[in-house]
């Protein structure tokens, strides 16, 4: 241990501060509270993550629905010991405080505030109880929780205590070693049902970890159980055969979103080619000399940004004709929505995405900002640059600055821009930096914005032309309707 184990009097959950004071902690919905226990998971070298949720089917009036009961977060990483299980439930006091290597092959580091996996469980529920074992199995597992509803003022000592086996029967992936984590007593849960946390988890889980799910590096898994015996797999009779299809239980493998659309094995709604974009040049690497606040030490630090743009195919859209159309068809159909949940620019860390900061795009209803995409990539060892919160959301000095100029930060009226920049370098060089990359963003996009205007697929017609047009189509519908028998009192 790089520390000795604090006195029995130093186990408070917290170290300052009272329990509830932290319940607030800012996560934009439940997908980025799971991200907090995912990112623990990585990092002590698991390969796989199930997600499961306990659900009940109540009844209020005449309607019937099923709701999450409890969720469990189960890996099949290297597991803690129970030192470092009640270290893990405090705050302030993880492995990154304490100097420990969560990861034992060296990599993967992303923790770095010690607050995930506390301020990720109360921003959701109550009641927390963790299982951990290093090596033996499940049966070896020692275990602690914590409740806001039964304070005791202390972490509980971890013990041996049976894993349920409702959760036990519900994964396939217990292993040697690994955690497995149990929320309970929703009370913030942003979507109550398992599907409608599926539907709307997924899209931003695996916008997170695109990078991971690609690389092979983890599989990541949703899965409803009935919170009843026998606790059998949740599913749904689609087809009303009777017989419940492999597709129709409720287990969902989580898919890569990738909003550069690159990959041709993330999920794109479906459009016209795969991959739907192309990249828009060679990625650029910047290098920025930062110096560590804590330790003094200077090193060199690159951030890289990668842009693309969509292939004619995708904004055009499955059966796009130039003669008969008067605008491509892209946009309406699933992979434009798909893109337009995308827009903006892709924040990453250590390989791990913190946002899609969309106040880089002109703004949703302008059209061709849909289809190009951009990610902006760096190490932690920038967090006190661009100033990323302890919940891994956000960049807040980048986004400060996106729509600043540098006359913004002029101190007299005399002051050129030459002399701006200059004294933000030795004054304040976070804000210099972040200033610096936002002209490099900004002189990208609109050299992309320009490419999609200058490649319109629908050539600009006259009024007369547009008019004359429509009335060629209107009519070819009329025939096609009286054809197939259809007439009415107006052929409008």
């Amino acid at each position: 241990m790089a520390q000795d184990e604090p006195r029995d009097d130093d186990w408070d959950f917290f170290s300052k501060g009272p329990p509830d004071s932290l319940r607030d902690a800012g996560y934009k919905n439940t997908a980025y509270a799971l991200g907090e226990l995912v990112d623990n998971s990585v990092e002590a070298d698991a390969t796989n993550v199930d997600i499961m949720m306990l659900e009940s089917l109540q009844t209020s009036g005449k309607q019937r629905r099923w709701k999450i009961d409890e969720i469990a977060i189960l890996d099949n990483g290297h597991g803690m010991d129970p030192f470092q299980l009640r270290c893990g439930l405090k705050y302030q006091d993880g492995a990154a405080q304490r100097g420990w290597a969560r990861s034992k092959t060296g990599g993967k580091k992303m923790g770095k505030f010690g607050v995930g996996l506390p301020q990720a469980t109360l921003s959701q529920c109550k009641r927390v109880d963790i299982w951990s074992w290093e090596n033996g199995g499940p049966e070896t597992a020692v275990w602690t929780w914590f409740d806001l509803d039964d304070w005791r003022g202390k972490i509980p000592e971890p013990t041996q205590n049976p894993i349920p086996k409702h959760w036990k029967q519900s994964s396939g992936i217990w292993d040697d070693s690994g955690t497995l984590i149990v929320w309970s007593n929703l009370d913030r849960l942003k979507w109550k049902t398992s599907q409608g946390m599926h539907r709307n988890a997924e899209f931003q889980i695996g916008k997170m970890y695109r990078k991971h799910i690609k690389n092979g590096v983890i599989d990541i898994k949703m899965i409803a159980v009935e919170n009843k015996s026998p606790y059998n797999v949740r599913h749904t009779d689609r087809d009303k055969d009777g017989v419940i299809d492999e597709d129709e239980y409720h287990e969902w493998w989580i898919r890569a979103n990738d909003p550069l659309y690159l990959d041709p094995d993330a999920f794109s709604g479906n459009p016209p080619e795969n991959p739907a974009f192309e990249q828009a040049g060679d990625s650029q690497e910047w290098t920025y000399e930062v110096t560590d606040p804590k330790t003094g030490e200077t090193s060199s630090q690159k951030v890289t940004f990668t842009t693309s743009i969509a292939k004619k195919s995708t904004r055009a859209g499955h059966g796009f004709n130039p003669k008969t159309h008067l605008q491509a068809l892209g946009g309406a159909q699933p992979h434009g929505k798909h893109m337009r949940r995308n827009m903006g620019v892709s924040i990453v860390r250590e390989d791990r995405e913190l946002e899609l900061d969309d106040g880089w795009s002109q703004g949703r209803n302008v059209a061709w900002e849909r289809w190009w995409g951009a990610e902006l990539c760096f190490s932690k060892e920038m967090d006190h640059i661009f100033d990323v919160t302890n919940n891994k959301q956000h960049a807040q000095r980048l986004a400060d600055v996106r729509s600043k100029d540098w006359d913004y930060y002029r101190e007299d009226d005399t002051e050129t821009v030459k002399e701006i920049r200059d004294r933000l370098k030795l004054e304040d060089y976070g804000t210099w930096v972040c200033l610096d990359i936002r002209d490099r963003i900004e002189k990208t996009l609109s050299l992309i914005r320009n490419q999609l205007e200058s490649s319109s697929l629908v050539k600009k017609k006259t009024r007369n032309q547009r008019h004359k047009l429509a009335e060629e189509i209107a009519s070819q519908k009329m025939k096609e309707r009286r054809e197939k028998g259809h007439t009415g009192k107006s052929q409008r």
